[in-house]
């Protein structure tokens, strides 16, 4: 191939692409939540889950980064008991 020209600094070839580590999560917590879904009875699992789901769906509407920052005050308060 000619590597002479106005395009010889692009590099076209396709390399291997890791597997993120965001898909990994993910991946890990779906095999987790179907374990926990065959062992727990259902209604133990909806009661267990629910406060988790709430701090989620409080952190997407709220801004991940706001969150975060509420998060470790109440935990700072929580250890100042």
């Amino acid at each position: 191939m000619n590597r002479s020209g106005p395009f010889a600094s692009l590099n076209f070839d396709v390399g291997r692409h890791p597997i993120s580590p965001r898909l990994l999560a993910v991946g890990a917590a779906f095999i987790i939540f179907t374990l926990l879904w065959l062992v727990i009875p259902h209604s133990t699992l909806y009661w267990l889950l629910l406060p988790l789901i709430l701090a989620l769906m409080w952190a997407a509407s709220y801004g991940w980064r706001p969150a975060v920052a509420a998060s470790i005050q109440l935990l700072r308060w929580l250890l100042s008991l």
